[in-house]
């Protein structure tokens, strides 16, 4: 706009000068003004001027006159543009500022953009830019991400990982699904059990473990009884002390302990029997032919059950025989069925018998055999120990 205006008055000053310095025969008229040659062509609009009216001038002195009057008019003007930014006389000019969009970062090793300079005086409106959308993939339970500290640079955002876990409907699909396939697999049959037992459903399901064995079968109905007791201790009564609260676990412990092998210790000849592990015990190595002794045992791992009364019972058979050196029976005690009843579960269990020495045994080293058989599980257990007959005095 400056140079439009300097154009103007310089191309005023040289048609009025040169028309003040024509000849007087040069046939040009008085008292007209030649039209001033129009502005170079410029890529910016030409700047609005108010309209002044054009007075014909007829003499040099009139023609000075009016170029300095247009000076002075257009002088302060100019001066108030050029004045630096700051000045006590006029506006100050605005800083020109450059916005920058939030989350908006330059890749590493690219060249910076040239700031462009503007004009003083003239400020870009700020641009409203949108953000720079940035996708990231988060889990739905993960949580908020905690923001960058002033000056740091944003690193990528990361992302959770978590391996997909089956519904309850695909992993009871796949269960039955398994012992459809292998019936007799015994981790698949406890794993479908335990989730109809999440589901509130009643269990065992004996229709689904039959294909078990027996030992399978019962093992399993052992453990999901076992837990069912619990959980239903637990929801009707939360401040039950922890024997009662435990009392499920440990007969489900009984009842497992009853599952495995029967067997048979403390084996121990005897003068006298007073209850569970109390007795007076005879020395093995002297015992007399035609004496009368006591056998004492102590069963393990037997099986208890309610009966009708419900009451708990126990069933126990026990037979004794004596061996000599050669392996020949000398003496034989026949099975005989021990019976006992409890109000409660009982978690030991003793046999002890008499058996009568023949007389007419030598003396000698023989061997006594214990038999004991668990009638109700139907197992058997057996032990042995060195005896040795001598002739009393």
């Amino acid at each position: 706009m400056l140079r439009h205006i300097y154009a103007a008055s310089l191309g005023a000053v040289l048609i009025f000068g040169g028309c003040g310095s024509e000849p007087k025969g040069a046939g040009a008229a008085k008292g007209i003004v030649a039209d001033p040659p129009p502005p170079p062509p410029s890529s910016q609009p030409a700047a609005t001027q108010p309209a002044r009216p054009v007075e014909p001038v007829s003499t040099p002195e009139a023609l000075s006159w009016t170029t300095a009057a247009y000076a002075q008019d257009i002088g302060p003007k100019v001066n108030r543009i050029r004045k630096p930014a700051g000045g006590a006389d006029g506006p100050t000019t605005a800083p020109s500022v450059s916005w920058i969009t939030p989350l908006q970062t330059q890749p590493s090793g690219a060249t910076a953009k040239p700031v462009e300079e503007k004009p003083p005086g003239v400020v870009d409106p700020p641009a409203t830019r949108p953000a720079t959308p940035v996708a990231v993939s988060v889990l739905a339970t993960q949580p908020a991400a905690t923001a960058a500290k002033p000056g740091s640079e944003a690193g990528p955002a990361a992302v959770v990982v978590q391996a997909a876990v089956p519904s309850s409907d695909q992993l009871e699909q796949q269960l039955a699904r398994q012992i459809r396939d292998y019936p007799r697999d015994l981790s698949a049959q406890l794993e479908y059990q335990v989730l109809q037992w999440l589901r509130g459903r009643q269990v065992p399901q004996m229709d689904v473990i039959g294909s078990l064995t027996a030992e399978d079968r019962e093992l399993i109905a052992a453990i999901m009884d076992g837990l069912s007791n619990f959980r239903t201790n637990v929801r009707a009564n939360e401040n039950l002390l922890l024997a009662r609260k435990a009392r499920p676990l440990i007969d489900l412990a009984e009842r497992l302990r009853a599952q495995t092998s029967l067997h048979v210790s403390g084996l121990a000849v005897c003068k006298k029997v007073y209850g569970f592990g109390a007795y007076d015990p005879l020395p093995a190595d002297r015992l007399g032919a035609g004496r009368e002794i006591v056998v004492y045992c102590d069963v393990e791992n037997f099986s208890s059950r309610l009966n009708d009364r419900n009451l708990w019972q126990t069933d126990i058979t026990q037979e004794m025989i004596l061996y000599n050196d050669r392996g020949q029976r000398v003496a034989v005690e026949k099975r005989q069925p021990f019976a006992d009843v409890s109000r409660n579960r009982r978690h030991d269990f003793c046999v002890a018998r008499k058996l009568q020495i023949p007389a007419v045994l030598a003396p000698g080293n023989y061997f006594l055999t214990v038999s004991v058989s668990d009638q109700q599980a139907n197992r058997m257990a057996e032990a042995t120990i060195p005896v040795q007959i001598v002739t009393e005095k």
